[in-house]
């Protein structure tokens, strides 16, 4: 199938998965590029619809992506002006997968064994939301529970931050993070957060298993409500001049001491 105009009417449903309303109302969302593609097949991902621009279909990369494609998935051709329309880069890379969103649950993930969580309190900048998940797919965390306020998990830069890591643990999204926090509670997690101002550094603290790390607002930390369920606070020593670190590089540094405590064991 091809599509040359973009004033096409489906066209103009794909561009509403750019917005965040959108995405929600359908349940869809928009990734680009044969390697966020190919990661999205690797990890089961569910593509609905693949949208090539025609000049490039023949391509060899193209035709490589392509032939992992299972032929439920529709596959229509278009130019280069509606790629263009599509794209959320500077330099669109000819290809755009319409992807189903995955709904986790938070039981899914809460009863592994010797469990690991990183929660995200209110946080903004969706680089540092994508650089977290990147972090926590590479450190081997069992899943990421995002609350209500945060920025949305399937923004464009997001999913560009995480570099297919989205698609690699589990992540619930748009969570009461009070509720989770007095299930966590109950079942035994201790809750740790951070803090510039806390008394103990990242690495007096044990944090091989049983946790959920609690990563606040950039510029605020952790919300005053969520502040009050949390059973420790940890900081990053901070010896140089520098005010501070991001949220991300602080997420990071953190669950790697994890990891180095774990594999102490």
């Amino acid at each position: 199938m091809e599509i040359r105009s973009v004033n096409n009417p489906r066209i103009s449903t794909w561009q509403q998965l750019k917005m965040k309303k959108g995405r929600e109302k359908e349940g869809l969302y928009l990734i680009e590029g044969t390697k966020l593609i190919s990661d999205a097949l690797a990890a089961g991902e569910q593509l609905k619809t693949l949208i090539i621009h025609d000049e490039r279909a023949e391509t060899a990369e193209f035709a490589e992506l392509l032939a992992r494609v299972d032929n439920s998935v529709e596959r229509i051709r278009v130019s280069a002006p509606i790629i263009s329309k599509l794209s959320d880069t500077m330099t669109p890379q000819g290809i755009i997968a319409v992807v189903k969103k995955r709904d986790y649950q938070l039981e899914q993930f809460l009863s592994k064994d010797r469990p690991t969580f990183v929660v995200i309190d209110e946080l903004q900048d969706p680089g540092n939301l994508g650089a977290i998940i990147r972090s926590a797919d590479a450190a081997g965390i069992d899943g990421i529970i995002i609350g209500e306020k945060s920025v949305e998990l399937y923004n464009p830069k997001v999913i560009r931050s995480a570099m297919g890591s989205i698609f690699h643990l589990p992540i619930v999204v748009d969570v009461d993070l009070m509720q989770v926090m007095r299930e966590l509670s109950r079942r035994g997690i201790r809750i740790l957060g951070t803090s510039p101002q806390a008394e103990l550094d990242y690495y007096s603290l044990d944090l091989t298993d049983n946790i959920a790390i609690v990563i606040g607002n950039e510029a605020k930390g952790l919300s005053a409500s969520l502040m009050r369920t949390v059973d420790e606070m940890m900081r990053i020593p901070i010896l140089g001049s520098a005010e501070s670190l991001n949220a991300a590089m602080a997420t990071s540094i953190i669950l790697y001491e994890h990891v180095r405590q774990r594999a102490k064991q």
